[in-house]
């Protein structure tokens, strides 16, 4: 899967009690899911195609984490946040927040290009 890799470096994401860990997120939509199954499978496609892209998105995410910074441990879980994808179709893509532990480094990997991240 291709992600697009910000490094956030001089200015870190030190905020992040406003995004959800991964497993947090997952567990949210899931909940919200089952309480219209209809709607949902109409808006988003099935739940488990939906959990299945998320888990892509941070083992792609996770594995470029481990090459780049030889294991680097992280400061807090995994973080998300969802992406509009807007005209072309009515769902969302999701991007991963990893910061690491020793000096609170961000990057954000997407999917969809974020062009305002571009050379911080």
């Amino acid at each position: 899967m291709k992600l697009h890799e910000y490094w956030l470096g001089l200015h870190p994401l030190d905020w992040e009690f406003c995004f959800m860990p991964v497993q947090s997120y997952k567990n949210f939509i899931t909940e919200q899911y089952h309480k219209n199954p209809a709607f949902y499978n109409i808006s988003a496609d099935s739940i488990e195609k939906v959990l299945a892209h998320i888990d892509a998105i941070l083992s792609a995410a996770m594995e470029d984490w481990n090459k780049t910074t030889n294991h680097a441990a992280l400061r807090c879980p995994p973080l998300i946040f969802p992406l509009p994808k807007g005209q072309e179709s009515n769902v969302a893509d999701f991007a991963v927040i990893l910061k690491m532990d020793n000096d609170g480094d961000t990057v954000v990997y997407s999917p969809i290009p974020l062009p305002h991240l571009e050379n911080r």
